[in-house]
């Protein structure tokens, strides 16, 4: 991820190159008079934030998370093979 610094005026003279910016993953900071005032992210980037804020909001799932967290830290996983017992299937690349 990169980030480019704008101020209001050159956001405003390139919105088209901005925004081709942001939809390859670049966050966009607006500044005015030297202060950011706003940041222009792709949508990807955006739903990605959502649903993440969405997980984190359910005390469930934080919960959930929290404990994989320390299996993990532990040691106690487990393969794909040792879970499914068989590997995993192999994904086809898309053209």
């Amino acid at each position: 991820m990169v980030r480019h610094l704008v101020g209001v005026k050159e956001a405003h003279r390139n919105l088209p190159k901005l925004l081709r910016q942001a939809e390859k993953g670049n966050q966009i900071v607006v500044s005015r008079k030297g202060k950011p005032v706003a940041v222009v992210i792709g949508v990807r980037e955006y739903n990605s934030i959502m649903a993440t804020l969405e997980e984190m909001a359910d005390p469930g799932a934080l919960r959930a998370l929290r404990e994989a967290q320390a299996d993990s830290s532990a040691g106690r996983v487990y393969s794909y093979e040792e879970v499914f017992g068989h590997p995993p299937p192999r994904l086809k690349r898309g053209k």
